[in-house]
């Protein structure tokens, strides 16, 4: 027997991880590798060894293993598992996450654990009884093709490969370079493409042909290693044919099928020659529940142009730009994209859509919000006092209007009335920090804002005015007849930026107009419809409630914004007002669906819009057991500010909410979606790369950043539009498909924000006193993206302290963009490869939570006077300390609750509190300070 070491498994990019799979053969292998296994510990594994009842090729253990291999690691740790089977085989399976550990890392240290040289078994593989051909096996990175299903009938087939042009002395060096420069050209993450090589012949050890290579590395380079190892394998002076067999790993969504063993291949490039040389043919042979034949055939082909292309010479340079499509797939791949599609429907202004909508249906109810009710006519009539408030104040086409209220009708009328009167409306949330308000007016260029007294600052150059003194410079006359232009811009939004400042989004009206007419129908949307105005107007979301219901006739209920963070209370308006129509991140509906539990069905509901961030399919399940498919549509959507909202959307089912789906679907109509690499080519089908949108729905740009501009808005040479590259991570999938795969760069999202990750590093790091700063994010619940939070690392000066960083910090950051830790530390640490040890860091504030506040921030505030008292009372409904930064909601309050908490608050401390004001302030030192503040005044 004999007693080798193999990688035979590889690199399985599942969402965010690598797992690598070797095999130990014989008895005193495995009893070196048991002894070698727990060092594995010293590198932030976690080991586990799992003895098999069965041989490492039987049926059951090789499901155990697979299993394994589909298996994510817990907090971000690395994991090794060794199997042994009776007979002395084994299997050493390592996964870690790929933002802590590369595939050349897992490499080093399973070689470590073996004792062999990186990369190279120490003996050859076992070839297949009865098989006269030498044969080269390796794992290669895994793609993720969108293949077969596993629930298909089991076979296999055979495609042909058309050698025509090539060689035939030369065929197995080019196929094999050929196969190597697709993987590499298929690669996202720039992985090392290990290529293991055996042979039949007594103790031939080959090294690995694609080891260390990357798809940075030249054509050349391919070439050298692929002639090294046919050279090596089969010598020139052989007697018999030869054939060569290649290991495919194949992945189907989340579930990865790849053998351990190299027999039977699930995928097979099985190369003949003469041993003259003479004559030479080729083939895929592939499992056909893992692998669909149309894109075997598409391999296939590629396969053949890539090495005619290396045998003629007409191809160099880096392997990851070698193009693997012809022109004809390029164009049916942009065709399935959506890039051929048109607009439904003539640029219609938003003024325009409204006042058609009005006059149809005047009496009909347009917002409710609070007890009141506004009709169509009536919110016409009232948007256009203010805009012709705004025009006596020198506000034109063309410009622009801040907009600083809080959530109902005068903001929405407000809105309204830029649109009439031709300019854009900037939304401000008036809960921002007074500094990022005036640089959202300064970057605006704004010199009106209509808001609350006390809610803008004072800016120089900015006028603030009220909505009933807006309505009283216009004397009472209202605007007779509205700019339709839809060229237009409709609004400015301000979202996260790298450069740690806000970038302006400028879209036009006729980008809203397109959105509207491109989900109306399938939607179904209408006069019947109930939506609700959930989301900060700051949030682009917003956009498509607000719009998306007046522009179709519908009635939108503003919620205010203490109803929104009660998911119980939220509840009950749904119920109340009947709403048919509801958009939601997938973080506030998580909240919303634990409400629901016990309740009364909410019978009016029939479509459920998700948006904002990923949406992980599972937590979908609970819902469609109280609410069938045919009650209650769930669809999915991908978007982005840049792109006005949605450009995609995909029905949900059980059955895709069973299967984990990350599925949003086709392009809207007139939306266009592809998937490139890095250097901006069409990549195949099934492959990931970065999304491109183009389309009705581009934004004008960023406001005033004309470089930033050009780099993420482009002339395609590819389609010829204008695209916008996302910076989002997906693949096109058969029949159109994108599947939406996280972030490219360090931008996430937090309970339907958009956060840069930089940004807020770069606010921190700004602060007089801080040397250095990191920001990561991490999940409470490992896995649930609703449960992600902001975590600050700080190296402080020593009169520094995290109160001071906090408070420097909060009046530039937003709410939702303020760390939950910001955690002093002596250094940032590193990993080996000089990167940021994001694990450690992670570890360490889950070590010091208990002392420091999990929702302000900064080291926890420590409790003083009627501080005290008031944690004391919190703690009387919550388990454990609470912190004075504990936010309500999120440590597990409900409305019941919250009747209690202020019931005991009111009797012992503050006999003015409300409800709301436990809404509004919803941590017990916000809370405390905001009744303290009041109390003379209650």
């Amino acid at each position: 027997m004999s007693t080798g070491f193999t990688p035979v498994g590889s690199e399985l990019p599942v969402r965010g991880y690598h797992t690598l799979t070797c095999s130990v053969s014989g008895s005193e292998a495995l009893e070196r590798v048991r002894a070698r296994f727990r060092t594995l510990e010293e590198h932030g594994f976690s080991v586990w060894a799992e003895p098999l009842a069965n041989s490492v090729n039987h049926p059951h253990s090789e499901r155990l293993i697979g299993r394994e291999q589909r298996r994510k690691t817990g907090n971000g740790e690395g994991r090794a598992v060794l199997f042994a089977a009776p007979d002395g085989e084994g299997v050493l399976t390592l996964t870690g996450r790929m933002s802590q550990y590369t595939l050349q890392d897992l490499s080093r240290l399973s070689s470590a654990v073996l004792g062999t040289p990186a990369g190279a078994p120490a003996q050859p593989l076992p070839v297949r009884s009865g098989d006269p051909a030498s044969e080269v096996v390796w794992g290669a990175q895994t793609c993720e093709w969108g293949l077969g299903s596993r629930k298909g009938p089991e076979g296999r087939q055979t495609v042909a490969l058309d050698l025509e042009g090539l060689p035939a002395d030369s065929v197995g060096k080019v196929l094999v370079a050929a196969l190597g420069i697709l993987l590499a050209r298929y690669g996202v993450q720039n992985p090392v493409l290990p290529v293991l090589a055996a042979s039949q012949a007594e103790g031939a050890v080959f090294g690995s042909f694609f080891a260390g290579l990357t798809p940075n590395d030249t054509v050349e380079d391919f070439l050298a290693g692929a002639e090294a190892l046919t050279v090596q394998a089969f010598p020139a002076d052989r007697a018999e044919p030869f054939e060569i067999g290649v290991e495919l790993a194949v992945l189907q969504g989340e579930e990865v099928y790849t053998p351990c063993f190299p027999s039977p291949f699930t995928v097979s490039l099985r190369i003949f020659q003469t041993s003259s040389g003479a004559s030479a043919r080729a083939e895929l042979d592939f499992d056909t529940c893992l692998l669909s034949s149309p894109i075997a055939q598409r391999t296939a082909r590629q396969l053949g142009r890539i090495a005619r292309n290396l045998s003629v010479g007409t191809i160099s340079g880096h392997a990851a730009s070698v193009p693997v499509l012809s022109e004809k797939e390029v164009g049916e791949i942009l065709d399935l994209g959506g890039c051929s599609q048109e607009a439904t429907g003539a640029p219609v202004s938003i003024a325009a859509m409204f006042e058609r909508v009005a006059a149809d249906t005047p009496d009909a109810v347009a917002l409710r919000f609070e007890g009141q009710e506004v009709s169509y006519a009536q919110l016409l009539a009232m948007s256009g006092r203010l805009a012709s408030g705004l025009l006596e104040l020198g506000v034109t086409a063309g410009g622009r209007v801040g907009l600083c209220l809080d959530r109902g009708i005068e903001l929405i009328a407000s809105m309204l009335a830029a649109a009439r009167i031709g300019a854009a409306y900037v939304p401000m949330d008036p809960d921002y920090p007074e500094e990022r308000l005036r640089y959202t007016a300064e970057q605006a260029e704004l010199t009106t804002v209509i808001s609350a007294e006390d809610a803008f600052p004072e800016v120089e150059g900015v006028r603030r005015i009220a909505p009933d003194e807006l309505e009283d410079c216009a004397g009472g006359d209202e605007l007779t007849a509205s700019n339709a232009d839809p060229d237009k811009t409709a609004y400015v939004i301000f979202t996260s930026g790298s450069t740690g400042r806000p970038k302006g989004v400028g879209v036009p009206n006729r980008n809203v107009s397109a959105l509207v007419s491109a989900t109306c129908e399938t939607m179904k949307l209408g006069a019947e419809d109930v939506w609700t105005f959930f989301h900060s107007a700051a949030f682009d979301f917003s956009v498509w409630e607000i719009w998306g219901c007046l522009l179709t006739g519908g009635t939108l209920v503003v919620v205010p914004y203490w109803v929104s963070r009660s998911p119980e209370d939220f509840h009950d308006l749904l119920a109340a007002q009947g709403v048919t129509v509801l958009n939601q991140t997938p973080s506030a509906f998580n909240a919303l669906c634990q409400a629901d539990r016990g309740r009364p069905m909410l019978e009016k509901l029939r479509l459920v819009i998700f948006g904002g961030e990923a949406l992980n399919a599972q937590v979908l399940l609970p819902w469609y057991r109280k609410y069938p498919g045919a009650r209650c549509r769930m669809i999915n959507m991908f978007g982005i500010t840049e792109t006005t909202v949605h450009v995609t959307l995909q029905e949900f089912s059980p059955q895709l909410a069973l299967a984990g789906s990350m599925a949003v679907g086709p392009a809207l109509p007139g939306w266009s979606v592809s998937v490139r690499n890095n250097d901006g080519e069409v990549q195949p089908l099934g492959v990931p790369g970065e999304i491109y949108v183009g389309g009705a729905g581009l934004a004008e740009g960023y406001l005033n950043q004309p470089d930033l501009t050009a780099e993420r808005f482009i002339s395609d040479p590819v389609s010829g539009q204008r695209m916008y590259r996302s910076g989002d991570l997906g693949r096109l999938l058969p029949g159109g498909v994108l599947e939406h795969m996280g972030r490219i760069d360090s931008q996430v999202k937090i309970r339907g924000f958009r956060i840069e990750l930089e940004e807020v590093r770069s606010v921190i790091q700004n602060v007089a006193g801080v040397k250095a700063a990191a920001v990561v994010v991490t999940e409470a619940r490992e896995g649930d993206p609703s449960s992600a939070r902001l975590d600050a690392f700080v190296v402080l000066e020593n009169r520094i302290t995290p109160e001071i960083v906090r408070q420097s910090v909060s009046k530039y950051l937003p709410a939702y963009m303020m760390p939950s830790i910001i955690l002093p530390v002596e250094e940032l640490t590193l990993t080996v490869n000089g990167k940021l040890d994001v694990k450690t860091l992670r570890e360490r504030a889950r070590e010091t939570e208990s002392v420091l506040d999990g929702s302000a921030g900064g080291g926890r505030v420590q409790p003083q006077d009627d501080l005290q008292q008031m944690l004391g009372i919190w703690n009387l409904f919550f388990d454990g300390e609470t912190g004075a930064g504990d936010e309500f909601f999120l440590i597990g309050g409900n409305s019941l609750t919250a009747v209690r908490l202020v019931s005991e608050i009111r009797k012992t401390m503050y006999g003015h509190v409300t409800l709301k004001d436990l809404y509004l302030k919803p941590t017990p030192a916000s809370l405390n300070a905001h009744l303290a503040a009041t109390e003379d005044r209650a």
